[in-house]
């Protein structure tokens, strides 16, 4: 499933609350129920280190931080996830070719790679699957 979620993330020009929601309940805390008012919606809750799960009042994916979006959620994202995951984060230009993409490297134990896509968030979120792939084997 992993590897699904990178190839998303790989073709993304921007910011995907699709794919926010799949990255909460791959590897955030997060699970998901049906919403009882639209059986086509989902509501995404966050477990709790107590084991409660905490459902929004409005469900859906209320809850489920903006990981593609915002850079400071992708990186609270690796620092729960992966916290001893090495980075660093270079912007080599301001404009669209693939060469000048932020570009993410990153090591987790004896793996080591980097991570490149549209936007820094994502680009970090990559490298995040990248390397937690690597650790699972």
């Amino acid at each position: 499933m992993t590897s699904d979620l990178i190839a998303k993330l790989e073709k993304l020009d921007g910011p995907s609350r699709e794919v926010d929601a799949e990255i909460a309940t791959c590897v955030d805390r997060y699970v998901t129920r049906p919403n009882k008012g639209w059986p086509d919606k989902i509501d995404y809750g966050r477990l709790e280190a107590d084991g409660l799960v905490t459902w929004p009042g409005h469900g859906f994916d209320q809850l489920v931080p903006a990981y593609t979006a915002r850079l400071d959620a992708a990186l609270a994202l690796v620092e729960r996830v992966l916290p001893r995951m090495w980075r660093s984060i270079e912007w080599a230009g301001t404009s669209k070719p693939p060469s000048e993409w932020p570009v993410v490297e990153f090591g987790i134990g004896d793996f080591k790679g980097k991570a490149q896509a549209k936007t820094a968030p994502i680009a970090l979120l990559i490298a995040l699957l990248k390397a937690k792939e690597a650790q699972d084997g």
